[in-house]
C-alpha cells in the first residue's frame, strides 16, 4: 500500500480518464471473446473479472485477471495481454495501491513501445503520470508529462510534446489537465492555473464536455486552495495585530472563493447537461467546502448532494463522498470552522450524522474495501467520542484499527483517537501507550505526509502536531504526579528543579520529532533535512561547558527542560497558559524594538524568571558558558540574549545560540585558516512586487569590513549582486562564508521568505539552497551564512520557523541573522567586531557573537537592545 495515499477530500479530485473504464472493458470483452478456441478459457476469466469488478469485488477481479494474463503471455497474445494489464492497473487504482498500479502501467507502456504504437504510448504515459500524482510522487508525474526546461518548454519525450506532435487533442487536453493538477498538488498554484486554463481552452475548442468539467473542477480546487491559504495568512498576521495585512488577505480570500464557486458552478451546469452524477457530486462538494456561502445556499447544496448520493452505484467514491458530506455539513450548519479531528457542537448535539456514517460503513463492507471501511468506522467512532459515548467510541475505533491494519497513513489516526478516548476515561497509562503507538506508526511516513500538498493531505496543525503535544502533555502529567505532594511545589521548582533523566529523555526525543515535522511542514517538498554528520565525539566536545534549553508550549503551561553536559536534565513548569505566554512574549519583543524609548527590563526579567532563574544555581555550578535554546512556538520570535536578571542581560553572562534541533546540527569544527567570503549587498532603495525597501547606505562599509577581516573575499554590490552572478561565483570558487547585506524577510510561508537582490528581484531561501547545491560542492563546506538585514513580524511564530531552519534549508552549518531590521551603521560596527573575534581572536562563533553584542552594549550610541538583541546565531556554534 502506498504510504502517500490519503483519503482527505479524495472524492473532490478529478481524473482526466481518456477512456471510461466500463467502455474500455466492454471493448476488451468483445475482443477477447472474438478469439478462437485456444484462448476461450482466459476470455471467460476476463469476463468473470469484469463481472466481479462491476460489483466492487476488485480483489476477486485481480485474481481472475492475473491468471488470464499469465496465459495470454504464454501464447504471445499481445493484444489481450495489453487489455488485461490495463484492467489490472485500474483495479489496483480502485484499491488505492498506487505502487502496484504504476508497475502495471509501466509494463503496458513497455509493450506499446515495443509495438511502436505511439498513440497508446502517449495515452499510457498520461495514465502513469496520474498514478504518480495519486501516489504523491508529483515530480515524477511532471517529468513524464512535460519535464520542463528553464524556459518552461517540454522535453521531446514527454507526453505533452508527443501528444502535440501527433495532434491528438484528446490526449493533449488530458496531459495539460494532469500537469495542472500535479502543480496544484505540489502547491505551485500560479503554474497550475496556466496549465489548467490551457486544458480548458482546448477542451472548449474540441467541444469535449467531460474534459471541460474536469478542467473546471480542477480550477475550482486551485481557487479554493488559494482561498484557504489566504485565510491561514490572515489568521497568522492577525496574531501580530497587523490590520492592514489582515484586510489584504481577507480580500484575496474572498476573491479566490468567488472564483472557486464560479468554476464549480460552471462544471456543475455541464455535468447536469450530460447527466454525469459523479461529476455533479464532485462539483457540489467543492462548493460546499468553501465557507463563504450563505446558510440557505449551503443547505440547498447539502440536499442536492444527499439526493445524488442515493443514485450513485456502490463504490469507494460514494463512501468518501458521504464522509466529506458529514464533515462539511456539521461545519456549515453549526457555523463552526473545525477540522476532522475536532468535536464541533453539531457533532455533540446532532444524531443525524450517525445513520449517514453507518450507511458508509455498510457500503464499504459490502465492497470488501477495508480502507474505506477504516475511514468510515473511524469517523463514526469520532461521532461517539464527541457525544461522550466513550464505550461505543472505543469499540468502533478499535474496529477501524483492525480494518486499517495494513494502512499506516490511516492507522495512526485511529491510534490517536483511541488514545484520546482512553484519556477521557482516565486510563492514563493505556492512553500513553496508544499515543506512543500512533507516533511510532507516523514516524516512517511523516515525511511523505508533510512534503506533499495539503490539498490531499491532512493539515499538519490538525492531524500531526496535536498528537505530539497531547502525548507530551500526558508524559509531563506523569512526571508532575511523581513529585512529592507534601512539599511546596513552587518552592521546590525554584530551589531544586526536579531531575528526571529517563522521563525527560523520552519527552525530549518526542519533542525533537515534532521540531523536525514542523520544519518539513514549513518548507514543504523542497526541504532537505540532512543526515546528522556529527560523531559522538563531536557532540561531546560541543557540549563542554554548554547547556541546552528546550521549551515545550502546551495549552495550559510551558515546560522548560535544561540538559547538562553530564547527561542529566532539570525541568520546570511555567503555570501560564499559551495565550498569556503569547501576550507576554509579544510585548517583550515590542519593548525591545522601541529604540526611541528609554529601555526598562520588566518583561525581560519576567521571562528570565520563567525560563532561566530556576536553573541559575545549577548552571553556575556546572561551569556553563554557552546556552543553546531550542525553542517552541512563540518563543522562537524573540531573542534570549536580552533576558534580564535584574542586574545584567543574559548575553553579558552567557554566549547565546538558537537551534531548531541538535540532531540536525553539524557540530564539526571548520578550518578557519583559509576563510574567505562571498560578500553581497544592496545599498540602494528598491521596490519589488509593490513592496518598498529603503536604502542601506552603510552596507558598502559593512562589506569592506568583511573583506578586511576575511582576505581574498569577493564582493558583489548592487547591480552586480544578482541570482546569476551569485550562481556563477559559487560554481567557480569555494567560499566558506556567504555574507549577504540586503533586505531579507521571513514570512508565514516559504514563498514569503526571501532576499532582495541588486537587480530588484526576490531570491527565496529555497532558491538560494538550489544555487548552493548546483555549484557541485558539498553544502556543509559552507560554514556560515550571514543575513544582516532580516526582519520577521512580531507574533508570527510560523515565520520564526523559517528563521529557525534557515541554516538547514540553505544547506550551511550556521546562520547569523536578525529578527528585525536594524540601523545599518550599528550593523557595520557589529559585523566588524564579530569577524575580528571569530577570525583573528579564534573565538567560537557563539563567543564572537557574544563579544560583538557586548561591545554594542558598552557603547553610548548602540546600548539599547533594539540595536544588538535581534542578532541570533542558528546551528553550529563552534
Amino acid at each position: 500500500m502506498s504510504k502517500r495515499s490519503h483519503r482527505c477530500n479524495l472524492y473532490r479530485q478529478f481524473q482526466w480518464c481518456l477512456i471510461g473504464f466500463l467502455l474500455w472493458i466492454g471493448l476488451h470483452q468483445s475482443i477477447a471473446l472474438s478469439q478462437q478456441q485456444p484462448v476461450l478459457r482466459p476470455a471467460q476469466q476476463v469476463q468473470q473479472g469484469i463481472d466481479r469488478y462491476q460489483t466492487g469485488d476488485y480483489r476477486a477481479a485481480i485474481s481472475l485477471w492475473t491468471i488470464a494474463l499469465e496465459q495470454y503471455r504464454k501464447v504471445g497474445d499481445r493484444t489481450n495481454t495489453a487489455i488485461v494489464l490495463e484492467n489490472l492497473a485500474r483495479a489496483y487504482q480502485q484499491l488505492g495501491q498506487s505502487e502496484v498500479e504504476i508497475n502495471y502501467w509501466q509494463a503496458l507502456l513497455t509493450l506499446y513501445r515495443q509495438q511502436g504504437n505511439q498513440a497508446e504510448t502517449v495515452r499510457i504515459l498520461v495514465e502513469q503520470a496520474q498514478a504518480y500524482s495519486r501516489d504523491g510522487q508529483l515530480r515524477k508525474a511532471i517529468a513524464l508529462l512535460c519535464h520542463p526546461d528553464a524556459t518552461n518548454q517540454c522535453d521531446d519525450d514527454s507526453a505533452l510534446h508527443l501528444a502535440r506532435s501527433s495532434r491528438s487533442n484528446v490526449i493533449e487536453t488530458a496531459a495539460l489537465g494532469s500537469l495542472g493538477d500535479a502543480y496544484r498538488l505540489l502547491g505551485d498554484y500560479q503554474t497550475a492555473l496556466g496549465w489548467l486554463n490551457s486544458s480548458l481552452e482546448l477542451a472548449k475548442k474540441s467541444d469535449r464536455i467531460p474534459d471541460q468539467i474536469a478542467a473546471l473542477n480542477a480550477l475550482g480546487n486551485v481557487y479554493s486552495r488559494l482561498a484557504e491559504v489566504n485565510d491561514r495568512r490572515a489568521g497568522s498576521v492577525a496574531q501580530r495585530e497587523d490590520k492592514i495585512a489582515v484586510a489584504k488577505f481577507r480580500q484575496r480570500q474572498q476573491t479566490f472563493a468567488t472564483q472557486a464557486i464560479e468554476s464549480f458552478d460552471q462544471s456543475l451546469q455541464l455535468a447536469r447537461q450530460i447527466g454525469d452524477r459523479n461529476a455533479q457530486v464532485r462539483s457540489l462538494l467543492g462548493k460546499l467546502s468553501i465557507r463563504m456561502q450563505s446558510r440557505s445556499a449551503a443547505e440547498e447544496t447539502i440536499q442536492q448532494v444527499t439526493s445524488l448520493l442515493e443514485q450513485l452505484p456502490l463504490s469507494r467514491y460514494r463512501v468518501y463522498a458521504m464522509l466529506d458530506l458529514a464533515h462539511l455539513s456539521t461545519q456549515l450548519r453549526q457555523g463552526e470552522k473545525t477540522t476532522r479531528f475536532q468535536c464541533s457542537s453539531a457533532q455533540r448535539a446532532v444524531l443525524s450524522l450517525e445513520p449517514l456514517l453507518q450507511q458508509a460503513v455498510s457500503i464499504a463492507q459490502a465492497l470488501r474495501d477495508r480502507r474505506a471501511e477504516s475511514f468510515a468506522l473511524g469517523e463514526l467512532g469520532q461521532i461517539y467520542e464527541c457525544q461522550g459515548d466513550m464505550a461505543h467510541a472505543l469499540t468502533t475505533t478499535q474496529s477501524a484499527l483492525q480494518a486499517a491494519e495494513q494502512e499506516p497513513d490511516s492507522r495512526y489516526l485511529w491510534e490517536w483517537q483511541a488514545g484520546r478516548i482512553l484519556k477521557a476515561q482516565a486510563r492514563t497509562t493505556a492512553a500513553i501507550a496508544q499515543y506512543n503507538q500512533a507516533i511510532a506508526t507516523l514516524e516512517p511516513i511523516r515525511s511523505d505526509l508533510l512534503t506533499t500538498n495539503p490539498e490531499v493531505q491532512f493539515d499538519f496543525r490538525d492531524a500531526i502536531e496535536p498528537i505530539y503535544r497531547e502525548a507530551i502533555a500526558l508524559q509531563v502529567d506523569l512526571a508532575e504526579k511523581a513529585k512529592d505532594q507534601k512539599k511546596n511545589r513552587q518552592s521546590e521548582k525554584i530551589q531544586n528543579p526536579k531531575t528526571e533523566v529517563n522521563q525527560f529523555d523520552a519527552i525530549l526525543k518526542m519533542t525533537d520529532s515534532l521540531r523536525l515535522a514542523e520544519l518539513q511542514n514549513y518548507f514543504g517538498s523542497d526541504c532537505v533535512l540532512p543526515t546528522p554528520l556529527s560523531k559522538a565525539s563531536d557532540v561531546a566536545r560541543a557540549m563542554t561547558s554548554t547547556a541546552v534549553v528546550n521549551s515545550i508550549i502546551l495549552s495550559d503551561r510551558t515546560v522548560i527542560v535544561v540538559s547538562f553536559p553530564n547527561g542529566t536534565q532539570q525541568w520546570n513548569v511555567i503555570p501560564v497558559d499559551a495565550a498569556t505566554l503569547r501576550q507576554e512574549v509579544n510585548q517583550y519583543r515590542r519593548d525591545l524594538e522601541r529604540y526611541y524609548d528609554a529601555y526598562t527590563p520588566e518583561r525581560a526579567q519576567k521571562l528570565y524568571e520563567w525560563i532561566v532563574q530556576p536553573f541559575a544555581i545549577a548552571l553556575e555550578q556546572a561551569g556553563i558558558r554557552t546556552l543553546v535554546f531550542i525553542h517552541d512556538g512563540i518563543l522562537r520570535t524573540v531573542p534570549m540574549a536580552a533576558l534580564h536578571d535584574g542586574q545584567q542581560f543574559l548575553v553579558q553572562r552567557y554566549a547565546v545560540v538558537t537551534s531548531p534541533s541538535l540532531s540536525l546540527t553539524d557540530l564539526r569544527i571548520s578550518d578557519r585558516n583559509h576563510a574567505k567570503s562571498l560578500a553581497m549587498g544592496l545599498t540602494q532603495s528598491v521596490t519589488v512586487d509593490g513592496q518598498y525597501f529603503p536604502a542601506l547606505p552603510n552596507v558598502q562599509v559593512e562589506l569592506q569590513k568583511v573583506q578586511e577581516r576575511l582576505p581574498k573575499s569577493q564582493v558583489l554590490l548592487d547591480q552586480e549582486f544578482s541570482r546569476n552572478r551569485l550562481g556563477q561565483s559559487l560554481s567557480q570558487t569555494l567560499f566558506p562564508v556567504l555574507h549577504i547585506a540586503t533586505h531579507a524577510q521571513f514570512g508565514t510561508d516559504p514563498a514569503d521568505t526571501f532576499l532582495v537582490t541588486g537587480d530588484r528581484q526576490k531570491l527565496t531561501i529555497t532558491e538560494l539552497d538550489r544555487l548552493i547545491r548546483r555549484s557541485n560542492r558539498q553544502p556543509e563546506a559552507i560554514d556560515l551564512l550571514a543575513l544582516t538585514a532580516c526582519q520577521t513580524a512580531v507574533g508570527d511564530d510560523r515565520a520564526a520557523l523559517g528563521v529557525a531552519g534557515v541554516a538547514i534549508q540553505a544547506g550551511v552549518k550556521s546562520a547569523l541573522a536578525s529578527l528585525w531590521f536594524i540601523n545599518d551603521a550599528a550593523t557595520a560596527q557589529f559585523v566588524n567586531q564579530f569577524y575580528t573575534d571569530w577570525q583573528e581572536s579564534k573565538l567560537s562563533k557563539a563567543e564572537a557573537l557574544q563579544k560583538a553584542q557586548q561591545a554594542l552594549i558598552a557603547s553610548e550610541t548602540y546600548a539599547h537592545p533594539a540595536y544588538w538583541a535581534p542578532f541570533i546565531l542558528v546551528g553550529n556554534w563552534l
